[in-house]
């Protein structure tokens, strides 16, 4: 069956997508039709003069390879999308699950949702993809997760996801926007991921969340990550992953003032696992850490990792960077700016009491500047005051540190002999004796112009 694919074209709106058009080749055939205009009893696969006028019985009588075109309208689903089908949502469609997922795919099958509609539920995961062969590819304008409740806008447990939300992923009331587990490939692209102000429910990791994933690789790109409430972790999380994770936007933000929560941050990272795997992370944006939350930072005494990381940190009371792990490297290409005067550092490598008391791991700037407006703080700090991880390394590479206090100072109160490594490939960084401040005996200073660490 041949259509007249000018007929496909809702009133008032073309048939473009969250990322791209809709591809030709799903414009004619094995195509089936809902609008307002239809009529259930009528209704006939493959037929464009007979529509359906609900969802639920397009979707059942859609066969594999069919192609169901969404127009405008208000629709819900009572049973979730689990076929290998097209779905096509045309400008001012919108599915809502009533107590489902709108897609859950638990078999090992292919859905596509093009076009610019907005998916959501009442209660429950709006889009889930649960089995290992499973491929979803999201074309949408938006995602919202329901008002309150243990969910997520989408979530990705196991299988593959492509495609881009052109407008926002929304947490809503829930845990996160995004959590992705598994062993598959994640090539994601969101304009925002945030919430709606409502209060996370259980908001104790990031708006993106990457838990425990060992698939080829995890790239997640935005415009921006906006946390509007008070959670613990505001921005992103990156949690016992073993394979490459890669998180692209231009800002990453909080836009709240609350009291610091233990291991509150825009950028979290750790790694907890005993064995000799490795976590490693890039990230690329510029980080705005407002209120008592740190920029970015790598917590707990058994992680193994890197996070490289690619622009500018901005925070208001808190560290910019926090690296308060055993074996957490650092790498660090930009600026890393605190702005206002609260006694810590700008950035501080080790722990001290202010998280757990672990300390250690490695923090290297690439040409930035490290700047504290403070003059009760230093812009750099080394702590092992409780001891147990020595070893600390910092490596200057053309860094300027500036601050209205101390340059650059190490703690050290419980008698181990911690041996603190900082590294300098140009005399004019400040670290000689005249700008360092109680900078304790085991401390090794560095001037090395070969530096390749």
């Amino acid at each position: 069956m041949t259509m007249n694919t000018a007929t496909l074209v809702p009133p008032g709106g073309g048939s473009g997508g969250g990322g791209g058009g809709i591809p030709p080749s799903l414009l004619v055939g094995k195509s089936d039709f809902v609008s307002t205009t239809g009529n259930n009893a009528t209704a006939a696969r493959q037929d464009l003069k007979f529509h359906w006028n609900t969802l639920d019985p397009a979707i059942a009588a859609a066969l594999a390879g069919d192609t169901v075109f969404v127009y405008p309208g208000a629709w819900t689903v009572s049973s979730s999308i689990n076929k290998a089908i097209n779905l096509v949502l045309f400008p001012g469609a919108t599915i809502e699950g009533v107590g489902v997922s709108v897609i859950k795919i638990e078999t090992d099958i292919t859905v596509n949702v093009m076009g610019q509609g907005i998916i959501f539920s009442d209660d429950d995961i709006p889009v889930y993809v649960g089995s290992a062969g499973a491929n979803l590819h999201l074309d949408c304008l938006q995602v919202v997760a329901p008002a309150s409740g243990n969910f997520f806008a989408i979530q990705v447990q196991a299988g593959n996801l492509t495609g881009t939300v052109s407008q926002k992923v929304d947490a809503g009331g829930c845990v996160a926007a995004i959590l992705i587990t598994g062993a598959g490939t994640i090539d994601f692209t969101a304009n925002l991921i945030t919430d709606d102000g409502l209060g996370r429910d259980n908001a104790a990791y990031g708006l993106l969340q990457i838990f425990n994933y060992t698939g080829p690789s995890c790239t997640i790109k935005g415009h921006r990550i906006e946390g509007n409430v008070v959670g613990s972790i505001v921005g992103i999380s990156v949690i016992d992953s073993e394979s490459f994770v890669t998180v692209i936007a231009d800002s990453f933000t909080n836009n709240w003032a609350g009291a610091r929560a233990y291991n509150t941050s825009v950028i979290y990272t750790t790694f907890t696992a005993a064995d000799n795997t490795h976590q490693n992370i890039y990230v690329k944006g510029t980080v705005y850490a407002a209120g008592n939350v740190a920029g970015v930072l790598a917590l707990f005494g058994t992680s193994f990792g890197t996070l490289q990381y690619y622009g500018d940190i901005y925070a208001d009371s808190f560290h910019a960077i926090l690296n308060a792990s055993s074996d957490y490297e650092i790498y660090h290409y930009g600026n890393a700016y605190k702005t206002s005067n609260t006694g810590f550092a700008a950035v501080r490598i080790g722990s001290g009491d202010d998280v757990n008391g672990v300390q250690g791991g490695v923090y290297k700037n690439i040409g930035g500047t490290i700047s504290n407006n403070d003059d009760t703080a230093p812009a750099l700090m080394v702590d092992v005051s409780n001891g147990g991880y020595p070893d600390s390394q910092v490596i200057f590479q053309n860094t300027t540190l500036i601050n209205y206090g101390a340059y650059l100072y190490s703690i050290d109160n419980d008698g181990f002999n911690e041996n603190i490594k900082i590294y300098s490939a140009q005399a004019n960084v400040n670290l000689n004796p005249a700008t360092i401040t109680n900078l304790i005996a085991a401390t090794t200073l560095i001037v090395d112009s070969t530096i390749s660490k």
